[in-house]
């Protein structure tokens, strides 16, 4: 098993920065994404951390979605890529990223949670 493998399946099982809705309570922006057709769901937070903002997801769903969700929101808060730069990534780029071939079929789990933090950079810098 390779590296990039094995990270994703960290982040699978030990998700990074998952929202804990009964401590934090104050959201700057949330935005979230699914797809009906088999149940994933992915939320995205932003929250006031120590004068900065700090993104915390709550997803739901196969493994891709999850390790997504953490992967994605460990890059912004570990400032992994400029904030403006985020604005340009595409979805494309993110799933070469990962570093492992990624089924055409299964390129939507990842999506939803790419969508969703999307659309939060999107409001951050509006």
């Amino acid at each position: 098993m390779n590296s990039e493998l094995e990270n994703i399946i960290d982040h699978y099982k030990n998700p990074r920065n998952v929202l804990d809705k009964t401590q934090v309570k104050d959201y700057f922006l949330t935005t979230e994404s699914s797809n009906l057709s088999c149940g994933d769901r992915c939320r995205f937070v932003l929250i006031p951390s120590d004068g900065k903002h700090k993104v915390l997801h709550d997803s739901e769903g196969c493994s891709l979605t999850i390790a997504a969700a953490s992967i994605l929101s460990e890059m912004f808060n570990n400032n992994e890529m400029d904030k403006k730069k985020m604005l340009s990534l595409d979805f494309d780029s993110f799933v070469e990223s990962l570093g492992v071939q990624i089924t055409f079929s299964r390129r939507k789990c990842i999506y939803v949670a790419f969508e969703a933090f999307k659309k939060l950079i999107q409001q951050l810098h509006h």
